[in-house]
C-alpha cells in the first residue's frame, strides 16, 4: 500500500509505522490512520458518492507489473467460474421464495454468457478485489475511504467495477462509470457479469449483512425483485 497509494486521493489504511515480530510480541504489526465514518453496510453510499467511487477505482486500476501477485479467487477469468456461477444461481433460485424475493434465472444466465464471451481488452491492473459494503467507509453517504486490502492483486478491473451495483443506487452507476472514464463495451459487459457473480454469492452467505447486500445488488441490476 505505501507504494500503490502514492497517487491516491481517497483515504485508505496505509501503514504509518510497521514492526516485525519479536520475542515480546510475535506478530507483525502496523499503525494506520483513523478513517472517520461507518461501514457502507450501516449508512449506504448515496448517488452523490458515485463520481468519487469511480475516480477511486480509476486510481486503483493502474497497470500491474508482470510479477504482481495473483489472487487465486479474484484474479481468475470470469469464464473460469462458469460452473460455480451456474451452481450458485441454481441454489439461489431455491432460496429466493424464503427470502421474499424472485430471481430471474434466465436473465442472469444471459448476462453471464455475454460477460464470459466478451474479450478482455486491457492488460491486468491492480484491483482491490473485495469492494463490498463492509469494506467501504461511508461518511454521511459520501465515500470516506476504502478498507481491507488483503485480497489486492493483479486482475481484470471488472472485478471492482461490478461492485458498483451493490454499493450505489442503480441510477448512480452510470455516474460512477463516467467518472471512471475508460469503460469499453466489453468491460461494461464483464463488469455486469462480475457484479452478478458476487451479488449471487453474497446473497447466499449466512451473514445477514452480506445476504442483504447481495440481494440489493441483484435488484439494482434488474435481476431480482422483492415479493414482500
Amino acid at each position: 500500500l505505501p507504494v500503490l497509494s502514492a497517487h491516491w486521493t481517497f483515504a485508505a489504511p496505509v501503514p504509518l509505522r510497521r514492526g516485525e515480530p519479536t520475542g515480546d510480541y510475535p506478530w507483525a504489526w502496523s499503525v494506520v490512520p483513523w478513517i472517520a465514518g461507518v461501514e457502507a453496510a450501516e449508512v449506504p453510499l448515496t448517488a452523490a458518492a458515485a463520481p468519487a467511487l469511480g475516480r477511486a477505482m480509476r486510481e486503483i486500476h493502474q497497470t500491474a507489473p508482470d510479477d504482481a501477485p495473483r489472487n487465486p479467487w479474484r484474479s481468475v477469468p470470469l469464464a473460469a467460474r462458469d460452473q460455480e456461477f451456474r451452481e450458485r444461481v441454481g441454489e439461489l433460485l431455491t432460496r429466493a421464495p424464503g427470502a421474499g424475493m424472485t430471481l430471474d434465472g434466465d436473465a442472469l444466465l444471459r448476462h453471464w454468457e455475454a460477460a464470459i464471451s466478451s474479450p478482455v481488452d486491457s492488460p491486468p491492473t491492480w484491483i482491490h478485489a473485495d469492494l463490498h459494503v463492509r469494506n467501504i467507509v461511508s461518511r454521511g453517504g459520501n465515500l470516506g475511504g476504502i478498507l481491507d486490502w488483503g485480497d489486492s492483486a493483479a486482475g481484470d478491473p471488472c472485478v471492482d467495477l461490478g461492485q458498483a451495483w451493490q454499493l450505489l443506487p442503480a441510477e448512480a452507476v452510470e455516474d460512477c462509470f463516467a467518472a471512471y472514464g475508460r469503460m469499453s463495451d466489453a468491460l461494461r459487459l464483464r463488469a455486469f457479469g462480475s457484479g452478478a457473480f458476487f451479488n449471487v454469492s453474497h446473497a447466499l452467505e449466512p451473514s445477514a449483512v452480506h445476504s442483504r447486500a447481495g440481494w440489493t445488488g441483484l435488484v439494482r441490476q434488474g435481476l431480482a425483485t422483492a415479493t414482500r
